[in-house]
């Protein structure tokens, strides 16, 4: 059975094997420990992996794929039933960079960043045993949130922020949580939020979770709100003062 804490351990390991795929973000201040991954060198570099950036699909419902072998035959259709793929590479990560560009992110890359990872994940996991080396479509929406595609989740978000990274950036205020009130966060946590989404690039959303899995999140209820930057009063949903 593959766990949360079995994926960190492979995470770790993976990160520890390969430093040559991480570069230091020198834009963050007070700390020289704070890495990001580089995706497309790990899955070539690392992984030796085909790398192909094309049209998925006319409707940007799938994001990224994941192909195997040679004799594998992948055919996939957008909703107005045009063929985008068929007889695919062998060891290929697909990825459709309009699907990934065009969806509403703070960092523009951050989708595809991810996308990449998450293909690469699959094949890791397919060389450890952990999945059946079957062709796997990564899709925006309304996709089968398989037990295959939660874990390669969870991989590619560990690998892109690992516990030591969030770590040494949660270090500089002295490790105090990040705290959200129903999605409404104080000025200076949501600078903070932004600041670490920029230099990660990854998504809010991504990274939302990793802070919680982490530790290093807390939800409250909005009838808590509290901010020592607004004055007395200031309401958090409409930003005025009653």
């Amino acid at each position: 059975m593959t766990t949360k804490e079995s994926l960190k351990i492979i995470g770790e390991d993976i990160l520890k094997q390969c430093p040559d795929t991480v570069r230091r973000i020198t834009d963050w201040p007070g700390t020289r420990e704070v890495y990001r991954m580089d995706p497309e060198a790990f899955s070539t570099q690392v992984l030796h992996l085909h790398r192909k950036v094309m049209r998925l699909s006319t409707d940007g419902s799938i994001i990224g794929a994941a192909v195997f072998e040679h004799d594998q035959i992948v055919t996939t259709y957008s909703v107005d039933g045009e063929m985008m793929i068929s007889r695919p590479l062998k060891n290929t990560i697909y990825i459709d960079r309009y699907a990934c560009t065009q969806q509403p992110l703070p960092v523009p890359d951050s989708r595809f960043r991810f996308t990449e990872m998450h293909e690469a994940c699959h094949h890791i996991l397919v060389r450890m045993g952990f999945m059946e080396p079957r062709p796997v479509m990564y899709r925006r929406t309304d996709r089968e949130e398989s037990r295959e595609e939660r874990m390669a989740d969870y991989l590619a978000a560990y690998l892109l922020m690992p516990d030591s990274v969030l770590i040494a950036m949660m270090k500089s205020r002295d490790y105090r949580p990040l705290v959200s009130y129903e999605d409404v966060m104080p000025r200076r946590d949501a600078m903070f939020f932004e600041n670490m989404t920029r230099s990660l690039q990854v998504s809010s959303a991504a990274l939302t979770r990793r802070l919680r899995d982490a530790g290093f999140w807390e939800d409250r209820s909005i009838y808590e709100y509290e901010d020592p930057d607004r004055p007395w009063g200031y309401d958090p949903i409409g930003g005025v003062m009653p």
